[in-house]
């Protein structure tokens, strides 16, 4: 009995470098495992305690009044909730058709009350179609479907000529021509029956000198058009042909 207890006192004894080298790596490694997991709480409680935010658009160079706004204008920063804006945009899908309102310094958020939307906003200059200018055209209730067409419909233009035979006759000078507008809105609004309208309208330079002779030259009635496609152009006349006051 005693000369196992002495042989396993002289291993120790032996290798009892190797054996508190063995001691000290596995505290070590404990004491790594203990780290890692403390570290792992702390993130987590951390997290936990994270103040929430939101995406904002901020502006990466300064922009002039009236100008389009791109996606190349601004990025994306996370701000607190706190600390977000008023009206503040988040996605710069929302610059689609935008331009700026007033002069925007680089560096700021954006919201919405420093962007305006010409499409959707009473600018008239956005609404006409390129290479065509904007006219008016003044006319009577009994001309104009007793007052009874709005912004958004589309008209039919009739006008006095005179025939090759000498003869007056009701054309059609113009058809399915967009009303942008009445009476100085670009809204639909509520019809007034009986009253007369200012009817805004938008066509080439050409044409609008033919609606402004035939304007001088004869009376003008207006046609509401249906919904479906447009009817027949009308033939052409000529100038001679539109009948003198």
């Amino acid at each position: 009995m005693a000369k196992p207890l002495e042989q396993l006192r002289e291993s120790v004894r032996v290798n009892r470098w190797t054996i508190a080298a063995l001691l000290v790596g596995a505290l070590a490694i404990y004491a790594t495992l203990q780290y890692v997991r403390s570290l792992a709480e702390a993130r987590a409680a951390a997290a936990r305690r994270a103040v929430p935010t939101a995406p904002v658009l901020v502006l990466r160079q300064a922009v002039a009044a009236y100008q389009p706004l791109t996606v190349s204008d601004v990025g994306v920063r996370r701000y607190p909730l706190a600390l977000v804006p008023p009206g503040a945009l988040h996605s710069p899908a929302a610059l689609a058709g935008g331009y700026a309102a007033e002069n925007l310094a680089a560096g700021t958020p954006l919201v919405g009350s420093e962007v305006f939307y010409p499409k959707s906003a009473n600018v008239l200059a956005a609404r006409i179609a390129p290479g065509d200018v904007a006219v008016d055209l003044p006319l009577g209730a009994q001309d104009v479907v007793d007052g009874l067409v709005a912004a958004g419909d589309r008209i039919s233009i009739f006008s006095s000529v005179t025939t090759a035979a000498g003869q007056p006759e009701e054309v059609m000078i113009f058809n399915h021509l967009p009303v942008l507008g009445v009476n100085g809105s670009l809204s639909p609004t509520a019809p007034t029956p009986g009253n007369g309208e200012t009817l805004i309208l938008a066509l080439p330079p050409a044409q609008v000198a033919k609606l402004l002779f035939a304007e001088q030259h004869g009376s003008l009635e207006v046609a509401l058009d249906g919904p479906g496609p447009a009817a027949q152009p009308p033939a052409p006349y000529t100038l001679s042909q539109w009948q003198s006051p």
